[in-house]
């Protein structure tokens, strides 16, 4: 069966000046690649299959709008999915992150696979929402 973690709850945002500076998914996501070495000449052991869901909804201010969102991407391969949507309705913006691995153990070969898919993990799941301060 799936391990499921939810929860709710408000926070304080980063700010700076007159904008709101917002990690969507508050520091959950990871934001360190775990593959380091250049080459690899062994299997990659994830252990078991891993599949990740995020969702986040943030509510706009009344006196703030929007400046920047994050980039949506998709992608489907053989070895992995990632999904990363963002859509506003609203004064609520939603944010959904998923990405699976297809395979616990990955050959030597698909080892610069593996590694650029952790980047784009990195990269898509740790990308902000800026909201500006409406004069």
């Amino acid at each position: 069966k799936p391990y499921i973690i939810s929860y709710d709850f408000q926070t304080e945002a980063e700010s700076i000046v007159n904008k709101i500076i917002i990690n969507p998914f508050m520091n959950t996501a990871i934001n360190d690649n775990p593959l380091k070495q250049k080459e690899r000449s062994y299997p990659v052991d994830l252990t078991y299959l891993k599949s990740r869901l995020f969702k986040s909804e943030i509510q706009i201010p009344g006196n703030y709008t929007i400046s920047q969102l994050p980039e949506e991407k998709n992608l489907i391969t053989d070895k992995f999915i990632l999904q990363y949507t963002v859509s506003q309705y609203d004064s609520t913006i939603t944010v959904n992150g998923m990405y699976q691995f297809k395979e616990s153990v990955f050959s030597p070969e698909d080892y610069s696979k593996i590694k650029n898919y952790f980047n784009l993990i990195i990269k898509y799941f740790n990308q902000k929402i800026i909201l500006e301060k409406i004069n």
